[in-house]
């Protein structure tokens, strides 16, 4: 369960999918939603956001994030 800033409750599930992990919203909101965790190394990793507003027949990218950096907390 995920509470946005507006107060709003989402259903989120995450599932592993080859090498990825998406976290799919379970909660209609208007259009289908997912984030896609990819190149996933140790230290870093990329994501995207992808929306469907036709049921999953097609899918548009509205955010993409790359080289985000893991901080190591290991010491």
């Amino acid at each position: 369960m995920f509470y946005g800033c507006t107060g709003e409750a989402v259903q989120l599930v995450a599932q592993k999918e080859d090498d990825e992990i998406v976290i799919t919203c379970l909660t209609p909101v208007g259009f289908q939603m997912k984030w896609i965790f990819f190149d996933i190394k140790e230290d870093t990793f990329k994501w995207e956001n992808i929306r469907s507003t036709d049921n999953g027949i097609t899918w548009d990218i509205k955010a993409r994030a790359e080289n985000i950096y893991r901080i190591n907390e290991r010491s």
